[in-house]
C-alpha cells in the first residue's frame, strides 16, 4: 500500500499545475501567478522530505541533548548549579529514549532545551574566560551539526550555489542511530 499522505500531496500539486494554476493566470494577476507557482513547488518540496521529518527532529534534539550534557559537565566541573538545564537535558534523553515520542513532543522539549541553553550561554558573560571559551566551543561544534542538517533539510529547494557543499540529509541521518549521549 503507498503512502496516502505523499499521494494526496501529489494530487494537489497536480491540481495546482493543472486546473489552478491556468485559472489563475488567465486573471493576468503576477503576484497570484507567482504564489501558485510557488506553493506547488513547496508541496513537491513537502512530498520529498515528509518521510524524513521526525527523524530530522529527533536528530535535532540529540544535537541539543549533546549540547546541554556536555555543557552541563563543565559546568559541575566549575562547581556551577544548573537545574534547569539538568532538568531539560534528562527530559529531552526520555524523549529520544522513547520510541514513541511524536514529532510535537520532540519539537516542545527541544524549544525548551534550546531555550535553557541559550539563557545559560548569555549567563556567563561574567563567567571565567576559561569556563565561556570552552562553553562557546561546545555550542558551536553541535550548531554544527545543526546546521548542517538544516542546510540538507533545504537541499532540494536549491537555496545554495555550491549543492555539492551541501549535506546528504539521509547520511546525516544514517550516523544519528550510531550516535549516544
Amino acid at each position: 500500500m503507498s503512502d496516502r499522505i505523499i499521494n494526496g500531496l501529489g494530487a494537489c500539486i497536480n491540481s495546482i499545475n493543472q486546473v489552478i494554476g491556468p485559472a489563475v493566470e488567465k486573471t493576468g494577476d503576477s503576484l497570484a501567478c507567482e504564489q501558485v507557482a510557488l506553493l506547488a513547488k513547496y508541496l513537491e518540496f513537502l512530498t520529498q522530505r515528509i518521510n524524513f521529518s521526525r527523524d530530522r527532529t529527533r536528530y535535532e534534539l540529540q544535537q541539543y541533548t549533546f549540547m546541554g550534557a556536555e555543557i552541563l559537565s563543565l559546568l559541575s566541573a566549575n562547581n556551577i548549579e544548573a537545574d534547569i538545564l539538568s532538568t531539560a537535558t534528562a527530559d529531552a534523553q526520555l524523549c529520544l529514549d522513547n520510541p514513541n515520542a511524536t514529532n510535537q513532543e520532540l519539537d516542545e522539549i527541544s524549544v525548551l532545551l534550546k531555550a535553557e541553553i541559550s539563557r545559560i550561554t548569555r549567563s556567563l558573560r561574567k563567567a571565567e574566560p576559561g569556563l565561556r571559551k570552552l562553553i562557546e566551543q561546545v555550542v558551536h561544534r553541535h550548531s554544527r551539526a545543526i546546521v548542517d542538517i538544516r542546510r540538507a533539510w533545504c537541499k532540494p529547494q536549491n537555496w545554495e550555489s555550491d549543492k555539492d557543499a551541501v549535506p546528504e540529509l539521509e547520511a546525516i541521518l544514517k550516523t544519528a542511530s550510531t550516535l549516544s549521549v
